[in-house]
């Protein structure tokens, strides 16, 4: 990824944790990285819920939305962290949601998806 995809990255990474701030869910870890990979946002929701939110950032015009990028492969990649996170905190309930953020007006919107993505 380029300098200017990460600084990206990084901003729509920010932006959203202050979107699901204002849902109600308290960041508890940023750019988590676990033996199989990274989780954007580990989050707690009300409860006993820990959510994995990955986020996806665009900020030029394109076909899809920030959410239709996450691909079949995108989703078995979480469903992995999913199973290792379940290892290390079995008395926690999970899920998968993720949070689109769009540029390309300048003003970002957001897009959310709770438990978007559902592990066999």
């Amino acid at each position: 990824m380029s300098f200017a995809g990460k600084a990206l990255g990084k901003l729509g990474e920010d932006l959203a944790a202050d979107y699901v701030r204002g849902l109600g869910l308290k960041i508890v870890g940023r750019n988590v990285k676990l033996n199989c990979g990274e989780i954007d946002l580990l989050c707690e929701a009300s409860g006993n819920i820990l959510v994995i939110a990955e986020v996806k950032t665009m900020d030029t015009d394109m076909l899809e939305s920030p959410l239709e990028q996450v691909t079949r492969s995108k989703q078995a990649k979480l469903c992995q962290l999913a199973s290792e996170l379940a290892g290390r905190q079995p008395d926690k309930y999970l899920r998968i949601d993720l949070v689109g953020v769009d540029l390309t007006s300048g003003t970002p919107k957001f897009e959310y998806a709770e438990n978007a993505v559902v592990c066999g």
